[in-house]
């Protein structure tokens, strides 16, 4: 498979700035549409038009020094090593198992969910497997409000759910419910007493003015 950089990728502003987000996005877009893990570096620095600059000339030696320098950092997405450059995924997940270990990973742990965006970038058809995973509830999606475009995928924990036999369900809707009057004398009969809210009364905080009495004058003292 060839490597088609995204749209996004066509910048030729000089800073290094610009280009790192180009680079680790075209890499992590391929990743994702492709089996393949590595690319090849020249390719992917010419398909962002990191070695030129506006007027299509090539980039000083340094410029390009530069940059390989801030891609091969640890903390970067990506790794960097000799003509080779590969992601680096958020998560250690290979398929739909992997996929399914990891989740209940982060939930046992209590590190909460994974970003279904994450997710697609760890390799292909993860983000298909997790739709799966979502439409079987097998996990739940969660919308923030920060972000709503980038839903969290949490583990459901399904041994927490207990099946009800479906006669004893049957049963207990054919059970008419009692009127309060009779739930009243029940309470009664075996002297429990029904829990009351007791709401403390509003204390008025507001003072009120004195009137003026009409026709009395002020008095002076002397």
């Amino acid at each position: 498979m060839a490597f088609v950089p995204s749209k996004r990728a066509k910048s030729a502003d000089a800073d290094l700035g610009v280009f790192m987000p180009l680079i680790i996005k075209a890499v992590t877009d391929y990743v994702s549409q492709s089996a393949e893990e590595e690319l090849n570096y020249d390719d992917v620095i010419k398909a962002v038009r990191a070695d030129v600059d506006e007027k299509g000339r090539p980039r000083p030696a340094e410029h390009m020094a530069k940059l390989r320098e801030a891609l091969e950092q640890p903390n970067r997405s990506v790794i960097v090593e000799g003509q080779r450059i590969s992601y680096k995924a958020p998560y250690d997940v290979h398929d739909l198992d992997g996929l399914r270990r990891e989740l209940r990973k982060f939930w046992e742990s209590g590190l909460g969910g994974m970003r279904l965006d994450e997710i697609a970038s760890c390799y292909k058809g993860a983000k298909a497997d997790a739709q799966n995973l979502i439409a079987r509830g097998e996990v739940y999606q969660v919308m923030r409000k920060q972000h709503p475009a980038v839903p969290v995928l949490f583990h459901r924990e399904s041994s927490l759910e207990l099946p009800m036999d479906p006669e004893l369900l049957s049963r207990w809707r054919t059970i008419p419910m009692k009127p309060d009057h009779d739930i009243q004398t029940f309470l009664k009969q075996y002297k429990i007493e029904p829990v009351r809210v007791h709401i403390p009364p509003q204390v008025n905080t507001k003072t009120k003015k004195r009137k003026k009495k009409s026709g009395t004058k002020p008095r002076i003292n002397k």
